[in-house]
């Protein structure tokens, strides 16, 4: 189910946006839980909020900088957030959107075709799906492309000098950005667990505060350190274990 957060210049015009998606969350013909009005600029500044919220909606006939600006903001700030815009069909509008710092999700004309906005929702609830019963996702830049990692698959981020190492049971992606970067796009049970580890503690099986040691569900072994040991007490039982 998705919360859907929608700024909308035409609500006086028939058919809106607001309109169409207010009475599909009502008449449960979508899969929304929640829909509200969207103030970007305050969105912005609320970050427990725009975490909250898995798809922007902006309704304008032209798509101006600040337009675009916020939409920018969103997806620096929300890597795996879903934009759609609606917007007049000119060759400036869909120039300034179809580019990786927008990243747009879906692009509708106006007015509005029910047919259409029912589509690019239903396809994002079934992209989130795919991804893990949560459809929480860690989104990874590479040149133009954005790529979309489960968390629920990701073991541990490991820093090596510029870029990260995200590692999960198949694979090993690098990325540049830093642990620091990433702590704010991730949910808080990834926890550090080293100055160049951050662990998913749901993969955790055992915590050796004797060898300084995590135990993972697939083998590897992480090290901890007596900075972040602290963090690790809830984990621990059973003497120096968990299970």
């Amino acid at each position: 189910m998705l919360t859907v957060a929608i700024y909308d210049e035409l609500t006086d015009q028939k058919p809106c946006v607001t309109g169409i998606l207010v009475l599909a969350e009502k008449q449960k013909e979508l899969p929304v839980r929640a829909i509200i009005n969207m103030n970007p600029g305050k969105l912005l500044k609320d970050n427990d909020r725009l975490n909250g919220i898995d798809v922007f909606v902006f309704a304008a006939v032209t798509v101006d900088d600040v337009l675009l600006n916020y939409a920018k903001k969103i997806r620096a700030t929300k890597p795996d957030a879903y934009i759609i815009f609606a917007t007049n069909a000119t060759k400036s509008n869909i120039q300034r959107l179809v580019t990786p710092s927008v990243g747009v999700s879906g692009l509708l004309f106006i007015p509005p075709e029910k047919e259409a906005l029912y589509q690019t929702i239903n396809e994002i609830a079934a992209e989130r799906a795919t991804l893990g019963d949560t459809g929480e996702v860690f989104t990874i830049k590479s040149g133009s492309e954005y790529r979309k990692i489960p968390l629920q698959s990701i073991l541990f981020f490991q820093s090596k000098e510029k870029k990260i190492a995200l590692s999960t049971d198949k694979q090993e992606i690098e990325f540049y950005s830093s642990l620091s970067a990433i702590t704010g796009q991730i949910p808080d049970y990834f926890i550090r667990c080293y100055k160049s580890f951050i662990v998913n503690t749901k993969f955790i099986i055992a915590v050796d505060v004797s060898t300084m040691e995590i135990s993972l569900t697939n083998g590897f072994k992480l090290p901890l350190s007596r900075q972040y040991k602290g963090d690790f007490k809830q984990f621990i039982k059973d003497g120096d274990k968990i299970g």
